[in-house]
C-alpha cells in the first residue's frame, strides 16, 4: 500500500473516530445536563449582542438591538430570580430554571403571553430603576455609562410603554376593591 494510501486511510479513520466521540459526547451532554428550553436557544448571543450594543451607545430601543420577536419584556430580580413575580405581574404560566445566585438578574420576553427569551445579566453591570417592571420593545432607555456598570432608565416621552410599581399596586387595590364589593353584595 502506497504512503498516500494509507495517510488517506488513516485520515478517514480518525475523522469517523471523531464525528463518533461527538455524537457521544453529545448524548452525554444531554443526559447529564438536560435538553436546552427553546427559551435559552440562541440567548447567549443576543446577550452579547444587547452587552455591546449598551456599551458603545447613550440610547437604546430593544426593539431596534435584539433580532427575535416579542411584544414585552418583564424584570425577574433577585433574589435568586425564581420567576414569580413576572407569573404575579402578568398571570402568565410559564416555568424557568431558578438563578439561585444573588448577583443576577433576567429579562423575560414574551410573545403573545408565551416565554420566547431569557437573557440573564448582573445587577452591578445594568441597573434599571427599582420601580421598573417591565418594557416593550418601543421602550426607549437612556444609557448612563460608568463602567462596568450601565444605568437604564427610561427615556423621557416613553414612559408609557413602560410597566411600572405604582401601576401595578393600582391595578391590585382596584382588583381587591371590586372583589370587596362584590362580597360586600353577595353578602347583603
Amino acid at each position: 500500500m502506497s504512503n498516500k494510501k494509507l495517510a488517506m486511510v488513516v485520515l478517514a479513520v480518525f475523522a469517523a473516530v471523531c464525528i463518533v466521540g461527538l455524537v457521544a459526547l453529545h448524548v452525554v451532554w444531554q443526559v447529564v445536563f438536560g435538553q436546552t428550553p427553546e427559551y435559552r436557544k440562541g440567548a447567549v448571543w443576543q446577550e452579547l449582542k444587547l452587552k455591546r450594543y449598551i456599551q458603545t451607545h447613550s440610547q437604546m430601543a430593544p426593539g431596534d438591538v435584539l433580532t427575535f420577536e416579542w411584544d414585552e419584556a418583564y424584570i425577574d430580580r433577585r433574589p435568586y430570580g425564581t420567576g414569580e413575580t413576572v407569573r404575579q405581574l402578568t398571570g402568565y404560566a410559564f416555568e424557568v430554571k431558578a438563578l439561585n445566585d444573588e448577583y443576577w438578574n433576567r429579562l423575560l420576553f414574551f410573545k403573545d403571553g408565551q416565554l420566547v427569551k431569557e437573557l440573564v445579566y448582573s445587577w452591578f453591570e445594568w441597573e434599571f430603576p427599582v420601580e421598573l417592571l417591565g418594557f416593550t420593545p418601543q421602550t426607549v432607555f437612556r444609557i448612563e455609562a460608568n463602567a462596568p456598570r450601565y444605568a437604564l432608565s427610561v427615556a423621557e416621552g416613553s414612559e408609557g410603554t413602560a410597566v411600572w410599581q405604582e401601576e401595578d399596586e393600582a391595578a391590585q387595590k382596584a382588583e381587591s376593591g371590586a372583589q370587596s364589593k362584590a362580597r360586600a353584595s353577595s353578602a347583603a
